[in-house]
């Protein structure tokens, strides 16, 4: 029943638990709020509070809607056991504004999901598309030093970390950092590419995603188009630098039924002038970089990562980087370690060239170490795999 203007605090004292649905939207923030004077939610006195929702089906325990300078942090968003889909959903259904500045830090957020064949959830969700399908921009959103995770263990439903949509590239100026996203198993089934990953920029146009720790996530994934770790899907300059990735797999055991990926990094369809720099990745079942050249992609550039012990259940072909063809990359000074031996007839590589298509001109490869005594059950290894047609 209350109204805020900016500058106001809301605090929740620590230790006690909130059960219900909240909401920050252009009714009970009559002004829309101020992106250089926050609205901020926050624990009071010893420990953190805890919200917990009520909200089952479609809906958020938190929505942010048509507001701009909004902080949320110190604070534990739980399910409570519920299927509610999104734990913050950030959007602006005030289509004439763009929502400016929101940050979310420093937050416990868990077992947010919904089942069923056609929809998916995230502990966080940041559209440029509202839930009613209205266009409407957003601008600097900042989720910084999370814990983003499942609460039944690796094989929790919850299908994303962080994740979104938009009306073309109406989401500007994001920074995923410092965040640990685990546990997040996803369902099944589930529609292609949303299911079990742990951060991913969606529809952005000027992101970074960087210092993140992912790990043990994809657990009940069974449909193709991912899981990965940390990647873009239709987005522009995008960089993707300094995260750990590992642990990306099926349980319990690929070929999961149908699934694929389980990549550790991924530039996806449409993803144009992007970087994935000084990354490591480790034991995941697929590679450590995934180039999927579908629509209009590059040029992009995989560079100074180390991939150790990755594309360890051979799930998105032979290589630890997987290229293919459609788009210009610039793929040069990562590091690929592999050993061990895997049960199939598929010589396991360094580096992958896609099963058929030719590659634009422009397109590099070079000063890459490869370091890989990992065998097929014929005892074959390869350094590079050219497919069948490139």
């Amino acid at each position: 029943s209350l109204t805020y203007a900016p500058g106001d605090w809301i605090f929740f004292r620590g230790g006690d638990s909130f059960t219900g649905c909240a909401a920050i939207n252009s009714i009970n923030v009559p002004s829309k709020g101020s992106a250089s004077n926050s609205i901020t939610l926050d624990s009071y006195g010893g420990g953190n509070a805890t919200l917990l929702s009520i909200c089952a089906g479609a809906r958020a325990l938190l929505t942010i809607d048509g507001v701009s300078g909004v902080t949320v942090q110190n604070l534990i968003l739980s399910a409570n056991k519920t299927q509610t889909a999104w734990g913050i959903l950030i959007q602006n259904g005030v289509a004439r504004n763009t929502v400016d500045t929101i940050v979310i830090q420093s937050n416990d957020i868990s077992g947010f999901n919904i089942s069923g064949p056609s929809q998916y959830g995230a502990e966080i969700f940041v559209t440029g598309q509202t839930t009613s399908s209205v266009c409407g921009a957003l601008n600097n959103i900042q989720i910084l030093r999370n814990k983003l995770h499942g609460a039944l263990g690796a094989t929790s439903p919850d299908d994303n970390g962080i994740t979104g949509r938009s009306c073309g590239h109406n989401i500007t100026n994001v920074r995923y950092s410092g965040n640990e996203v685990y546990h997040i198993g996803g369902h099944s089934p589930a529609p292609g590419g949303v299911s079990g990953n742990g951060i991913i920029a969606a529809g952005i146009n000027g992101g970074e995603e960087s210092f993140n720790i992912v790990h043990d996530n994809g657990a009940n994934a069974t449909t193709c188009g991912g899981p990965a770790g940390v990647w873009a899907f239709r987005s522009s300059n995008i960089n993707i630098k300094f995260n750990e990735v590992y642990h990306m797999r099926p349980l319990p055991s690929y070929p999961g039924g149908g699934a694929c990926d389980w990549a550790a990094y991924d530039l996806d369809v449409g993803v144009t002038n992007s970087v994935v720099e000084y990354n490591y990745s480790h034991d995941n079942a697929g590679p450590a970089l995934l180039a999927y050249t579908m629509e209009t992609w590059g040029p992009n550039s995989f560079r100074y990562n180390i991939s150790e012990n990755d594309q360890a259940a051979m799930a998105g072909g032979s290589g630890s980087i997987a290229l293919s063809s459609g788009g210009v990359s610039y793929v040069y000074n990562n590091t690929v370690y592999r050993s061990g031996s895997y049960p199939g007839t598929t010589p396991p590589s360094c580096i992958s060239f896609g099963f058929s298509g030719t590659f634009p001109k422009g397109t590099l490869v070079a000063n890459n170490l490869c370091i890989n005594s990992m065998t097929d059950k014929l005892g074959r290894t390869r350094y590079l795999d050219g497919g069948s047609g490139p």
